[in-house]
């Protein structure tokens, strides 16, 4: 199963879903030989068993071949439990490194795609706010040189100061609170 070709037709989830179904399928099969090989054990060491009717089941005294049943099914219910841990175990650690794969394959993919086709301009004019002038001279420049084309421009401003104006904000606003709180009821 290449995960390429599913998560490009799927998606991640489709893919993920998928990929639990054949571990399903797979998580069976490996049932159906455990029984086959624990029954054939049993079988061949203890022939004369007795082989217990459905709705005719003797409570009343346990002999030597019954209690080799018992063992027989728990020996069942162990490696069921140890190779259903095991498949989903496998089953989560290869998806989760699929994703990571998949996921880090597209961050750097965006990432050079932006990087081809974006600018990233420092020291703008104060008075642009919206980009309009930049914009303009972006487009001159692009049709100067005979191809390109500007879909979007965006002004992100420089937040860093504001920011820590506003924690000093925050902080001189908390003091004044403490300093005007009623303390009567710290008093003797």
């Amino acid at each position: 199963m290449e995960p390429e070709y599913w998560i490009r037709h799927t998606g991640l989830d489709g893919f993920g879903y998928l990929y639990v179904q054949r571990g399903i399928l797979k998580l069976f099969i490996l049932f159906l030989i455990e029984f086959l090989a624990i029954h054939s054990v049993f079988k061949e060491l203890f022939p004369n068993r007795i082989n217990f009717e459905f709705f005719n089941l003797n409570t009343s005294h346990v002999n030597f071949s019954e209690k080799i049943v018992v063992r027989e099914q728990a020996i069942f219910i162990i490696t069921y439990t140890i190779t259903l841990i095991w498949v989903v175990v496998g089953m989560i650690r290869e998806i989760r490194e699929i994703y990571m794969r998949t996921y880090e394959r597209q961050d750097t993919l965006d990432m050079k795609y932006l990087q081809m086709r974006s600018l990233h301009i420092k020291g703008m004019i104060q008075e642009d706010i919206r980009g309009e002038v930049l914009r303009n001279q972006i487009e001159m420049t692009l049709n100067e040189i005979g191809f390109g084309k500007v879909i979007n421009v965006s002004v992100i401003p420089n937040y860093s100061d504001l920011i820590t104006l506003e924690a000093e904000r925050k902080e001189l606003k908390l003091m004044w609170r403490l300093l005007q709180t009623d303390d009567s009821h710290l008093k003797w």
